[in-house]
């Protein structure tokens, strides 16, 4: 019972680790979308680097 536990909880502590960078990567697609909007050359240019941060600086960021 007790090896059942550890299992289960095992796999939805990995699952929780995976979906952090993926559910990144997915508002950075979506951001890039939206600085399709953007005209203003300097400004579409600043939101496409934004959007490019890998989630290792993100997270580095969120850390200072």
């Amino acid at each position: 019972m007790k090896v059942k536990i550890i299992t289960v909880a095992s796999v939805v502590m990995l699952i929780a680790a995976c979906s952090g960078p993926q559910a990144y990567y997915g508002t950075r697609s979506s951001q890039q979308n939206q600085c399709q909007s953007i005209a203003d050359k300097l400004e579409y240019e600043q939101c496409m680097q934004d959007s490019k941060m890998s989630y290792e600086e993100y997270q580095e960021r969120l850390k200072n």
